[in-house]
């Protein structure tokens, strides 16, 4: 007998929207009955858990029915309304309340290792005790014993590290975007329509009205005079720092204005 899975891979989207409501309902029931009968267990366990008091899954190996890396349980599948991998539900959406991936969100998933809270699983860079989400999936599937074992950094800039990513970073420590030609990257300091590469955004050293990218902020590279302009990270480590400044010397140096040919050219 096909699963409701195979049945979505091969179906037309009208079939597919129907399969995908019938099991978001169907993980919705699971979801509501497993918090009752386990939340009092979760003492001493390690697991993630929505602000507003959903489950979200444990830490736990994906045959576990509860396991948030379990793909066809409650807290692990991308059609299931109390998963943060379902990108229409409050927990996983970019616009949801209770989102790792809503860079706005003042409530995010919260996680706990060992039965202690240890950091908020968020996009959101201005959150205290920040893991950032994509850092948060990374380990999840590569190095879970890292989130086990509460290795984390207390300092949020270092997360980014583990992955060893290329980014920009502020002064004051904001995420400024990844350095990567994929233009249709949300990340990506390229891309125009993106939390980082929009002219409009807070978060853009493109915007002339931020402080990350008007000519007079100290935590801006187009301010000729600033000696904390944006770091530049390559691997997870420090390259250098984008700035105009051309008087006091920092370290390596790279123009803002020639940023995005950099860019193209390197990655």
């Amino acid at each position: 007998m096909k699963t409701y899975l195979e049945i979505m891979n091969k179906g037309n989207d009208r079939t597919r929207l129907v399969l995908e409501q019938l099991l978001s309902l169907l993980y919705k029931e699971q979801a509501q009955e497993a918090p009752a009968a386990n939340l009092s267990d979760l003492k001493d366990q390690s697991y993630l858990m929505g602000q507003d008091n959903q489950l979200l899954g444990k830490l736990s190996p994906g045959n576990d029915n509860d396991s948030i890396l379990n793909k066809h349980g409650p807290y692990g599948s991308p059609y299931s309304l109390t998963s943060i991998f379902n990108r229409h539900s409050p927990y996983g959406s970019q616009y949801g309340a209770f989102s790792v991936n809503n860079p706005n969100c003042s409530t995010p998933p919260r996680l706990f290792i060992q039965g202690k809270m240890t950091g908020h699983v968020t996009v959101n860079h201005r959150l205290h005790h920040q893991i950032p989400t994509k850092t948060f999936f990374f380990l999840l599937e590569y190095e879970p014993e890292l989130l086990l074992n509460n290795e984390l950094s207390d300092d949020p800039t270092d997360l980014p590290a583990i992955v060893g990513d290329s980014y920009l970073l502020a002064d004051d420590g904001q995420y400024l975007g990844k350095l990567t030609r994929n233009r249709n990257d949300s990340e990506s300091v390229l891309n125009k329509t993106g939390p980082y590469g929009n002219p409009y955004s807070p978060t853009s050293i493109f915007n002339k009205f931020s402080e990350y990218g008007n000519g007079f902020s100290r935590l801006s590279p187009f301010n000729p005079y600033s000696k904390t302009p944006p770091r530049i990270f390559i691997d997870g480590e420090l390259y250098g720092y984008l700035t105009e400044n051309r008087i006091t010397p920092i370290g390596r140096k790279i123009s803002p204005r020639r940023l995005k040919e950099w860019v193209s050219g390197r990655f």
